[in-house]
């Protein structure tokens, strides 16, 4: 068992997880917040959750946690839609939907 897979370590990482997860839901819920953040930060936040989703959904993998049968695409469309989004642009549609479906795994944000 490596360090990074200690149950401290992993509870840890999970809550730290949910404590983003709940922000960008409500941060994605307004539409008024969402126009006034930064570009860059969410980005950067958006980007850095679906990594943390890809090691989420390896533990579920190991510890027999229910995921949705499209965690993968969801997740990956997601990652796409943030690798395609130009630095300093506003966020598209596009990736906001794939956040709030990605999200959704984790009890976030419904669709509107």
């Amino acid at each position: 068992m490596s360090e990074t897979d200690e149950p401290t370590t992993i509870a840890t990482r999970l809550a730290v997880l949910m404590s983003t997860a709940m922000n960008l839901s409500a941060l994605l819920a307004d539409p008024l917040t969402l126009a006034a953040c930064d570009p860059a930060e969410l980005r950067s936040t958006l980007a850095s959750l679906t990594e943390e989703l890809r090691w989420m959904r390896s533990l579920a993998g190991i510890h027999g946690i229910s995921w949705p049968a499209d965690a993968d695409a969801r997740i990956g469309s997601l990652d796409a839609g943030v690798a395609a989004w130009m630095p300093g642009q506003p966020v598209s549609q596009d990736v906001v939907a794939s956040a709030r479906l990605a999200l959704e795994m984790l009890g976030g944000v419904p669709r509107s």
